[in-house]
C-alpha cells in the first residue's frame, strides 16, 4: 500500500474540490468516472446524490459499475475517489431501501456491494479517496478500498453497522485490521463511532491535505512500469481479503435475516 498524501502537483485542494462539487452538483448522474480536464492519467470517480447523501442505492451502484467497467479500458495512472456533495463522502448503504428488501434481496444486495468495492481495491492503478464530510459504514468501507485516505477537516469516519443489528458486509472487517492493527478496529466497529481527521492522522488510516507533502512521482511514472509496480505490491493482499470478504459475506446475510436489524434500520 503506498504511504504518500496527494501532492501539491495534481492540484489538488479543498477550495477546488468546493468548486468542482458546485459544478457537479448541477449533474443528475449518481456516480461516474471522468478524466481529470488537465492532468493526463488521472481519473475522479465522483459520487453526487445529494438528497441521499451519496447512501448507496441500486442506480448509484448500477452506474458506479458501470463505469468501473469502461474505467478498465483507460490508459489511467491515477483514479481520485471524491463526493460533489458538501459535507458528506457517502452515508453508507440506502437504509430505505434495505429495510424493504427480503432476506434473499439483501443478501443479493450485499454481494453486489462487496463485489463492486473489491474491483476498486482490484484496480491496476493506485487509488486515493479524498474525505472530507461524513464516510458511514459503507462510506467508510468504500474509503478503505482506496490505497490511501487523504482526509480533509471535516472527514468524519464511522462503522456503526452493530447499532443497527447488522455487521460490516462490504469489506470493512477486513480491510480495516490490515490498515490500522487488530485493537483499534475492533474498537472501532464494536462502538461504531466517529474517528475523525485528526485522529484518523493518528491512527494510520489516512493523511491530511495540511500533511507535509513529498514530491509527487505517480504523474512522473511510465504507466507500464508503474503499473507492473502496483501489481507486484498489491495482488497478493488483495487475493486475502477478496477470501475473507466472501467469507464474512455469509455473516452479514444471517444477521441481515435477523429481527434486529429490522428494527435498527426502522431506528435510524
Amino acid at each position: 500500500m503506498l504511504n504518500a498524501p496527494v501532492a501539491s502537483r495534481y492540484g489538488l485542494n479543498l477550495q477546488q474540490l468546493a468548486c468542482y462539487r458546485n459544478f457537479a452538483s448541477r449533474s443528475p448522474v449518481q456516480a461516474s468516472i471522468e478524466p481529470h480536464p488537465e492532468v493526463q492519467g488521472l481519473y475522479t470517480l465522483t459520487l453526487n446524490r445529494p438528497e441521499a447523501k451519496n447512501s448507496l442505492g441500486h442506480q448509484l451502484m448500477k452506474q458506479l459499475r458501470n463505469s468501473l467497467q469502461t474505467f478498465k479500458h483507460q490508459q489511467a495512472r491515477c483514479l481520485l475517489i471524491n463526493s460533489a456533495v458538501q459535507g458528506t463522502f457517502c452515508a453508507g448503504a440506502d437504509l430505505k431501501e434495505r429495510a424493504a428488501m427480503s432476506p434473499e434481496e439483501g443478501g443479493d444486495f450485499v454481494k453486489s456491494l462487496r463485489a463492486t468495492f473489491s474491483a476498486i481495491a482490484g484496480l491496476p492503478v493506485p487509488t486515493i479517496a479524498i474525505v472530507d464530510g461524513y464516510a458511514i459504514g459503507g462510506g467508510t468501507e468504500l474509503a478503505l478500498t482506496a490505497d490511501l485516505r487523504v482526509a480533509g477537516p471535516s472527514a468524519k469516519f464511522s462503522l456503526p453497522e452493530t447499532r443497527l443489528g447488522i455487521i460490516p458486509g462490504a469489506g470493512g472487517t477486513q480491510r480495516l485490521p490490515r490498515l490500522i492493527g487488530r485493537s483499534k478496529s475492533k474498537e472501532m466497529i464494536f462502538t461504531g463511532r466517529f474517528v475523525d481527521a485528526e485522529e484518523a492522522l493518528d491512527i494510520g488510516s489516512a493523511s491530511t491535505p495540511e500533511q507535509k507533502s513529498i514530491q509527487a512521482s505517480l504523474m512522473c511514472s511510465q504507466p507500464m512500469h508503474l503499473c507492473q509496480c502496483y501489481t507486484s505490491l498489491v495482488q497478493a493482499q488483495n487475493n486475502a481479503v477478496l477470501c475473507m470478504c466472501i467469507r464474512s459475506i455469509t455473516c452479514c446475510v444471517m444477521f441481515f435475516n435477523m429481527c434486529s436489524r429490522k428494527k435498527g434500520m426502522n431506528e435510524e
